[in-house]
């Protein structure tokens, strides 16, 4: 059935508003804070000690983060991290990779 132009869009504003929200929710979900892990976990998931996975960092083949989100995969910025973060899927990805 035809409608007025307004309510046309209207309707068009309303059902585009839902699946932007819809949208948004998804990209927080799948985004949460539980993949960022601290060192200690990483080290149960790896098992492999600290200063291994600090020289992993250090060489490249793991990528840590800082609290404000930098990625740390170089030296220069090693030195200065007090609390190394990592993503779980970066650890698991890295874990396939090192088992090659």
């Amino acid at each position: 059935m035809l409608t007025n132009p307004d309510e046309f869009w209207e309707n068009l504003r309303v059902a585009t508003r839902e699946i932007i929200r819809e949208e948004i929710k998804e990209i927080q979900k799948n985004n949460q804070p539980e993949d960022l892990i601290l060192m200690e976990e990483a080290c149960k998931i790896l098992h492999k000690s600290k200063s291994m996975i600090y020289q992993w960092v250090y060489t490249g083949r793991l990528i840590g983060y800082t609290f404000e989100g930098a990625k740390i995969n170089n030296t220069e910025n090693l030195k200065d991290v007090k609390n190394l973060y990592f993503l779980k899927s970066d650890l698991y990805a890295g874990l396939k990779e090192i088992k090659k």
